[in-house]
Formats: C-alpha cells, sequence, structure tokens
C-alpha cells in the first residue's frame, strides 16, 4: 500500500514502546509524532484530537482498532477532514466493527490461529526440552485495504 504519506502519526496504548518499522526507516520515514492513550475508542479519540490540533498529518496508524475507529471518528466530524484524501487511518487487529459501512477501516488483521499453534508448539517442546533456549517466531499479519487509506 503506496499513499505517499509523509507526515506520519502513531497512537499507541499507554507504556508502549515504539520502535520505528524497518520499512518506515527503509523509505526514509518515520513517525513526526506519538501519542499514548487507553486502548479504547475514547481514548484513540483524546489523542487523535490533540495530534490533530498540534500537527498538520496525513496519516495515523493506530496500534488497535478501538483507537483507530476514535480517531477516524475525530478527523471526519471534528476536523472535517476527508479521509482517505485528507488523512490515512489504518488500525490493528482486524476487529468487526472495522468492517462497518459507516468506518471502512483499513487494518491488519492478525493471524490468531497461527499464533496460537505455534505457542502451543512452543509450549510443548519446552516441556520435553525443559533446557532448551528461548525462540522468538515472527508471524506476519495480513493487510486488510478498506476505505481509510
Amino acid at each position: 500500500m503506496q499513499t505517499g504519506r509523509r507526515r506520519i502519526a502513531l497512537i499507541t496504548p499507554a507504556g508502549f514502546v515504539v520502535h520505528v518499522p524497518a520499512a518506515l526507516k527503509e523509505a526514509g520515514l518515520g513517525f513526526i509524532a506519538t501519542g499514548q492513550t487507553q486502548p479504547t475508542f475514547d481514548g484513540g479519540a483524546t489523542a487523535a484530537k490533540t495530534l490533530l490540533d498540534q500537527h498538520d498529518l496525513d496519516a495515523i496508524l493506530c496500534m488497535n482498532d478501538e483507537i483507530a475507529l476514535g480517531a477516524l471518528t475525530v478527523a471526519r466530524d471534528d476536523f472535517r477532514l476527508r479521509v482517505p484524501r485528507d488523512l490515512t487511518v489504518v488500525g490493528y487487529g482486524d476487529s468487526a466493527m472495522a468492517a462497518w459501512p459507516c468506518f471502512g477501516l483499513t487494518t491488519m488483521r492478525v493471524p490468531n490461529a497461527e499464533i496460537a499453534k505455534k505457542t502451543a508448539q512452543l509450549l510443548l517442546e519446552r516441556l520435553e526440552h525443559p533446557e532448551r533456549s528461548p525462540e522468538t517466531i515472527w508471524v506476519t499479519p495480513e493487510l486488510i485495504e478498506r476505505d481509510t487509506h
């Protein structure tokens, strides 16, 4: 998904440690602003209002769909931004509400079944071999393109 966005903000749950994704660094991009909030619709709305008041943004990335739906609502209703023409909003998690026509939120779908399977495999292997070194397994989320990018 390439939209030419350059003025990107990130909204995360409070206490979340932010590392700029390698793909953004490789593209010469970073976050011009970050906000931390409660991982809720209201939290996303409050954080987006602050960010949009303080910065000329053209994209907001959110660490869950609830935050993104709050940000999207504030952008449309309070700032009268045309999403996606003026502002891209992307969530994470692919919640049921993200697909509602009134939102049409672009989001990342988490492969929960794959995560559960790999977690169970690691647990069983650890039970059989307690001395085994810790292991990190990566899964790839799927971009679900809707109306907000």
